[in-house]
């Protein structure tokens, strides 16, 4: 009986081995390919969250310094509203003082306690929006190109200034629904 058994281990030790070798072989790739997908999935998730915080630092920078412009355009238009100019000074002033009186000066509230100059806002914008995926948020483009517009204006309405504010507003939700779509697609891929 011992020899039988030791006829079968004979014949099949090799045959154990071999399978035995394929089986480890196996395993190893299918580690191997595993890791590597699982390296890739986490460098993808953590550059996404790197991103996101990027947008949502930028965009709450970006919202401050816009809120603090229009509201010292605002401010400007109420102090020259009160200035009411004589008859005498009106006539002294050029056409385009003239014709803009009642608006607000833009290079005067850059200049005034602002952090940002003309060409950085306009950067910083620009630089926000190509952070900005061009073909899901077409909107919060549209609205930086309007802020853009806003900002290299040489004199701004206080019409300008309530739809600028009102375009904040929209911005503002806009980029709370950007930050949640990227959040939801960050936990989808960490599953």
């Amino acid at each position: 009986m011992l020899e039988i058994i030791r006829e079968i281990f004979k014949d099949f030790l090799p045959v154990g081995v071999f399978l035995t070798f394929l089986i480890s072989l196996t395993n190893i790739i299918v580690t191997t390919k595993n890791l590597k997908k699982t390296k890739f999935i986490d460098t993808i998730t953590s550059e996404r969250i790197k991103c996101l915080e990027t947008i949502r630092n930028e965009g709450s920078e970006i919202i401050s310094e816009l809120s603090g412009f229009l509201n010292y355009l605002q401010l400007e238009v109420e102090e020259i509203k009160n200035e009411d100019p004589s008859e005498n000074r009106r006539v002294e002033i050029t056409f385009e003082y003239q014709q803009n009186f009642f608006n607000a000066k833009t290079s005067n509230i850059l200049s005034k306690n602002r952090i940002w100059t003309r060409t950085e806002f306009i950067k910083n914008l620009n630089l926000f929006k190509l952070r900005l995926n061009y073909k899901e948020d077409i909107e919060i483009i549209t609205l930086i190109n309007g802020f853009i517009k806003l900002v290299k204006n040489e004199y701004n309405s206080e019409k300008d200034i309530t739809e600028a504010n009102e375009n904040l507003e929209t911005f503002i939700n806009k980029l709370k629904v950007i930050l949640k779509n990227e959040w939801e697609k960050v936990k989808k891929e960490t599953k």
